[in-house]
């Protein structure tokens, strides 16, 4: 089993009105995000958690070929 750890970067964009203050530094309608994420892999099976900070988790499956 290999295990993993990653942390994704990337701009908001789009959240206008009433959502504007949702997320932290959207002052100009962008604002920066971190996704920290953990990851396993057994043999050709992948498997993901990524988390949003408050607001949820994802989690992803993949098969390797």
């Amino acid at each position: 089993i290999n295990v993993r750890a990653k942390l994704t970067g990337g701009l908001l964009h789009g959240y206008k009105g009433e959502y504007r203050d949702k997320i932290p530094f959207n002052h100009l309608g962008t604002a920066p995000a971190l996704l920290p994420s953990i990851g396993v892999q057994l043999w050709r099976v992948e498997s993901d958690l990524i988390i949003f900070g408050t607001a949820g988790m994802m989690v992803t499956a993949g098969l390797r070929f």
